[in-house]
């Protein structure tokens, strides 16, 4: 066919000219690497002057050993004259003790002496007559403190039980019960749970108005009637089949726990409805 001719006829140029590519960057690598070669030096002379070195250093190291333990000796000969001989040391050191072991005896001679002079002062305050007094006094202290404790633990017991006084009185105000007494009360949804917030109960009215009257009890549109719910206060405005449908519904929205007040601008459909409005 035409076009695989063609393809194959491409692919040989390709193939041609890729085979003629490497032989030129293989020829201009071998240029390239015959140039490197030129600059680089000789192996065998490297060599050479390696071997030179090392030979120059293996003839050299022998005197520098020598040379290196002449000066360790010489040092350590140093050293042996500045340490000085076992005795020589012992009676440095021996020397050096005297003076701190003839102060430490002093110290322990005067510390006894002191102690035993106190030891002389306490045995001549232990006699019966000193004893018999001192116990007088410890049970007069004792006295003195057990009335201290008395008087201390009925304060103690006075604050608490006024401390506790107020805090029942403080309970009594606080707890829901004193809620409820001051006019409040306890709002609950149709599944008996509590409603936590003025928003939650607002939130719960307008629920209630639109499911529970206008779906179920009307069998009306939700959209049929615009629901407002402010704080307490709700407005509805719409439109219904029958004014008995709207009585209805204005009649159940005031019996729906938290509603204060109704503004109801409902309207009927229906002939014997005229079209009026009803207003509470």
């Amino acid at each position: 066919m035409p076009v695989q001719l063609e393809l194959a006829h491409r692919l040989a140029q390709l193939d041609h000219r890729m085979f003629h590519g490497m032989q030129r960057e293989c020829a201009q690598l071998q240029h390239r690497l015959i140039g490197l070669a030129r600059g680089l030096p000789d192996p065998g002379v490297l060599l050479e002057h390696a071997a030179q070195r090392a030979d120059d250093l293996a003839e050299r190291l022998p005197h520098a050993l020598e040379r290196r333990l002449d000066r360790a000796q010489h040092a350590l000969a140093g050293l042996g004259a500045r340490l000085g001989t076992p005795a020589q040391r012992l009676n440095q050191g021996a020397s050096r003790l005297n003076g701190p072991a003839h102060k430490l005896d002093y110290l322990l001679h005067g510390h006894l002496r002191d102690h035993q002079r106190h030891l002389e002062r306490t045995a001549g305050r232990l006699g019966l007559g000193e004893i018999r007094g001192r116990l007088s006094r410890h049970h007069q202290a004792l006295a003195g403190l057990s009335e201290r404790k008395r008087y201390a633990m009925g304060r103690r017991v006075g604050d608490a039980g006024e401390t506790l006084r107020r805090l029942a009185s403080l309970l009594v105000g606080l707890s829901y019960e004193g809620v409820l007494a001051r006019g409040f009360a306890l709002v609950r949804n149709e599944g008996g749970r509590l409603v936590p917030s003025a928003e939650r109960a607002l939130t719960e009215i307008a629920l209630e108005i639109q499911q529970d009257i206008l779906e179920r009890v009307l069998w009306a549109e939700p959209s049929a009637v615009a629901i407002s719910v402010r704080e307490g206060e709700v407005e509805v405005a719409g439109e219904l089949e029958t004014r008995t449908d709207v009585a209805i519904l204005e009649e159940l929205i005031e019996r729906v726990p938290g509603v204060v007040s109704l503004q109801s601008t409902v309207t009927s459909r229906s002939p014997n409805g005229n079209g009026e409005r009803s207003r509470r």
